[in-house]
């Protein structure tokens, strides 16, 4: 009976009389420095339900003493353990921050955790590796780097950190240069060839540094340039030649594919309606001439003529005269009788240039 009443009593103080002791605050709370900006991370309260939610405040060292805590929205009434704090201005880096968090968990809230030393963006931070960029060139190496921070104005240009390490064979690396610069791209000039060598670029923001920051590393090997004109010789032949073989390949094979694809089909006859003309053939007999050959003769005076060459029809005239007709053209009879009209104008004017006085004499 009386543990009975014990259990009544707990119960009722757990529900009427709400504690927060139930809610235990965030454990382990650091702040981590970037690049200028500040994580917070914690750990969550052993014990705490599932679904807690977490608000964190920050305040400067300057202003601990009765100001109130100042809270941004990305870092009230979250579900995850961390939080991110960024500081625009360029005061706001040199400001020393204290900053708290708390558990919430529907009307209950717990204590509040805070860290036990103060931190300063610009002292404290750490900066990303940066962008870096080697080549090697007649025995030298060429190094150029950047970092995102040289967008910002209110930043002063930073310093870069270059150590130029050589790497042997088994693996052992001897320390050679360390330069600090704020020009890019800087060279290593006369180094030994046939040598692999390795860059280790850092971003500094400041001469004193309390932490390291983040640094890219990039190895290259030196050629010798009296040994590696040959070799580079024949890497560009055989790429010059698999690439020709590979271009004769694929052009042979896409012709082949396109002559396939469209085989050369004659194409039908096309006929067009219109009239036929039909031309027939009309025999036609050659008619038969008998041809007499001129004749010289010499009169009684002695003068030397001629007499015209003579045509003779062999067909009668009947039949000549009906084969014109049904042919509609001159017979070649008519064609003769024109002729021998020329032939006998000429042998006049022959006969008219042939006289005593001209000269002539006969043969």
């Amino acid at each position: 009976m009386t543990n009975f009443l014990a259990c009544i009593f707990t119960l009722l103080q757990i529900c009427v009389m709400p504690s927060l002791a139930i809610i235990f605050p965030p454990k382990n709370l650091t702040v981590g420095l970037l690049d200028f900006k500040a994580t917070a991370e914690w750990l969550p309260g052993k014990g705490n339900p599932p679904d807690s939610r977490y608000t964190l405040e920050f305040i400067t060292a300057q202003e601990m003493s009765g100001r109130k805590w100042n809270r941004s929205p990305n870092c009230t009434n979250i579900k995850i353990l961390k939080c991110e704090l960024t500081f625009n201005m360029q005061a706001e880096l040199h400001w020393n921050y204290f900053v708290r968090v708390k558990t919430t968990f529907k009307n209950m809230s717990s204590n509040w955790t805070t860290i036990s030393k103060s931190f300063q963006p610009y002292g404290d931070t750490r900066l990303s590796s940066p962008d870096v960029k080697i080549s090697t060139e007649q025995k030298s190496i060429k190094i150029d780097f950047s970092h995102w921070l040289e967008l910002k104005p209110e930043l002063k240009p930073l310093e870069y950190l270059l150590y130029l390490l050589e790497n042997s064979p088994a693996g052992e690396s001897t320390f050679l240069a360390l330069i600090s610069t704020s020009e890019s791209p800087f060279i290593f000039h006369d180094v030994s060839s046939g040598k692999n060598y390795c860059v280790s670029v850092s971003a500094s923001h400041q001469q004193v540094l309390k932490y390291n920051n983040f640094n890219t590393t990039k190895c290259i090997f030196v050629l010798d340039s009296t040994r590696s004109f040959r070799p580079m010789v024949w890497i560009v032949a055989t790429l010059l030649i698999i690439s020709a073989g590979i271009l004769f390949s694929f052009g042979y094979f896409y012709h082949m594919r396109h002559k396939n694809k469209n085989p050369h089909i004659p194409k039908p006859l096309v006929v067009f309606p219109g009239y036929k003309w039909v031309l027939k053939l009309i025999p036609e007999e050659y008619q038969k001439v008998t041809v007499t050959p001129p004749k010289t003769v010499k009169n009684t005076d002695g003068y030397l003529f001629y007499e015209p060459t003579s045509f003779t029809n062999v067909t009668p005239p009947e039949q000549a005269q009906i084969r014109s007709n049904q042919c509609y053209k001159n017979t070649l009879t008519d064609d003769l009788e024109d002729s021998e009209d020329v032939e006998n104008v000429i042998s006049e004017e022959h006969e008219e240039n042939i006289h005593p006085d001209s000269g002539y004499e006969p043969r």
